[in-house]
């Protein structure tokens, strides 16, 4: 199945990515959908309406396995910012026991920059997998509604 559909009319024709123009968040709305479909019906390739319904209905299908697995990563990360946080947290009190500028609270701020560090990267790697979570939750209850009211 192709990602790109071609619709032919009177004074040319189009193409059309349905990945960029259904998925992207930028692109999502169902007045453009359904714009797009009149115009494929007043062409000469309306044949290509099925196309599209099949595209969603494919779509559909990945979503949940998308869902689930960034459900998972998320909880993986949301583990390791809470691991790191206490880490931070050990370390940083560890480091009050010395005075400043001592061996040992260079050896135990050397610590807090590294766990620093990877709390900022486990809190990136959450936000990214929550964001994915999300944009797929969008995107599948995006399509139902497409293939309820306009492809129904």
């Amino acid at each position: 199945m192709s990602d790109t559909i071609f619709i032919k009319y009177e004074n040319g024709e189009m193409r059309i990515n349905l990945e960029e123009f259904l998925c992207y968040s930028c692109n999502r709305s169902i007045s453009k959908v359904r714009k797009l479909v009149k115009i494929i019906n007043n062409s000469y390739t309306p044949e290509v309406i099925e196309d599209m319904k099949k595209f969603i209905e494919q779509r559909m299908n990945t979503t949940d396995t998308i869902i689930e697995t960034a459900r998972e990563h998320y909880w993986v990360f949301n583990d390791e910012v809470k691991k790191y946080e206490k880490r931070l947290d050990s370390v940083v009190t560890h480091r009050g026991i010395y005075k400043r500028n001592t061996e040992g609270w260079k050896y135990y701020n050397k610590q807090v920059k590294e766990v620093r560090e990877n709390l900022r990267t486990a809190k990136v790697n959450m936000r990214a997998a929550k964001g994915q979570f999300n944009d797929t939750v969008r995107m599948k209850n995006f399509f139902i509604k497409l293939l309820s009211e306009v492809f129904s």
